[in-house]
């Protein structure tokens, strides 16, 4: 509903995918069995991710948006460049964000104290989770957007052919 676009949408939950497979690799790393604690820790990875893809789509629109939308955008270079563009501004305040949470999180993984046993299989998805879906995020979302935005900007400009200028 916020993007208007089921298409957008569905680019913003590849970042769960990531999310997910981060969350099993680290959960089978780290030998915990699917329980509550576990379930909460993917549920906060999920959204999590979610959280910084719609934040990446945000920064990707608003870097075509700055150069007046697909119709005024003259070639596929120039939008390939725009989403370029997008994706470089949207990296540091993004890792800043992850890197504060893997930090903090980083050190339930090995927690002894009380709770521990409640708090370590919530850590693993979540860690695994925010660093897999981080690349999702950083490397194919921008690839994703530019290949969906690529077909919406050949349909309005439909004169050029589809040249690649």
């Amino acid at each position: 509903m916020t993007y208007h676009s089921i298409v957008d949408a569905l680019l913003v939950m590849t970042s769960v995918l990531g999310a997910l497979a981060g969350g099993a690799i680290f959960q089978w790393l780290f030998g915990f069995n699917f329980s509550v604690a576990v379930w909460v820790g993917y549920i906060a990875c999920f959204g999590m991710a979610v959280e910084t893809g719609v934040v990446m789509l945000v920064y990707l629109r608003e870097a075509i948006d700055d150069r007046g939308g697909l119709g005024r955008i003259g070639s596929i270079g120039e939008l390939r460049e725009a989403i370029l563009e997008g994706a470089v501004h949207r990296l540091r305040p993004k890792l800043l964000t992850e890197g504060a949470a893997i930090i903090a999180i980083a050190p339930m993984l090995w927690a002894t104290g009380p709770g521990a046993e409640i708090i370590r299989p919530m850590a693993a998805p979540v860690l695994g989770g925010l660093l897999i879906a981080d690349e999702v995020i950083d490397v194919f979302l921008p690839v994703l957007y530019f290949a969906v935005q690529k077909g919406r900007w050949r349909k309005l400009h439909p004169a050029t052919g589809g040249i690649e200028a």
